[in-house]
């Protein structure tokens, strides 16, 4: 599976170790996704007002920052799944995705 696939593959995925199995074995969880976040302490609704214009590797970040936000308010990922932002992300790190590969070529 290529990275499009798999992003497209979670988009049909709830539990979040999936997603950890998923971006961390495609390096796609950004260990230092704090240095990408401007709000302290994070606020995530608020960071992700920059979605829109997210580059891939800030897009990466976010996704990252949700799950590390799942990790200490168990259940948050369940609760921004319902609300469409978790397929958000993952619609912007596919265009992302394909606007960095577009621009390499």
């Amino acid at each position: 599976m290529d990275i499009i696939e798999k992003l497209e593959y979670l988009k049909t995925q709830e539990d979040p170790e999936v997603f950890y199995e998923v971006l961390g074995t495609s390096d796609l969880l950004v260990s230092n996704y704090g240095d990408f976040i401007k709000s302290r302490p994070a606020d995530a609704d608020e960071e992700l007002k920059r979605l829109p214009n997210a580059g891939f590797k800030l897009a990466c970040a976010f996704m990252t920052m949700l799950l590390r936000e799942d990790y200490f308010s168990g259940g948050m990922f369940t609760v921004r799944r319902g609300k469409g932002q978790v397929a958000a992300v993952l619609d912007r790190m596919i265009a992302a995705y394909k606007e960095k590969n577009s621009k390499e070529e």
